[in-house]
């Protein structure tokens, strides 16, 4: 087994004054495809993570819209794994009849998209 060094640091960068409002992307690993995306707004953005899972990690302390962006995509994140998990238990007990309680939350997946 090989030990690979991992630096733990900060980086510190500033973009154009003209640049677009839109979403970006930080490429931060030199192996493989390690970013961290975000929204820039003219407001400044700062936000930690851990570089081996980011987009789990991944803290933003400034920027009220990847704030929220964030929250949104873990309550997302939340009710998809209700309903994968009810699709593995169906697959790996084709005897039960989870039809209802798939539906009930499905629709509650759907309510809660509508919502945010």
């Amino acid at each position: 087994m090989v030990d690979e060094k991992k630096t733990i640091g900060a980086f510190q960068f500033q973009l154009p004054t003209d640049s677009k409002i839109r979403t970006y992307k930080i490429n931060y690993s030199t192996n493989g495809s390690g970013f961290i995306g975000f929204i820039f707004n003219n407001e400044n953005v700062s936000f930690t993570f851990h570089p081996d899972c980011p987009e789990q990690t991944v803290f933003f302390s400034e920027s009220e819209e990847n704030i929220i962006y964030k929250n949104y995509l873990q309550k997302v994140f939340i009710q998809q794994q209700k309903l994968d998990s009810m699709q593995i238990t169906a697959i790996e007990n084709p005897a039960l009849d989870l039809k209802l309680n798939y539906k009930k939350h499905y629709l509650e997946h759907i309510i809660f998209c509508k919502n945010i």
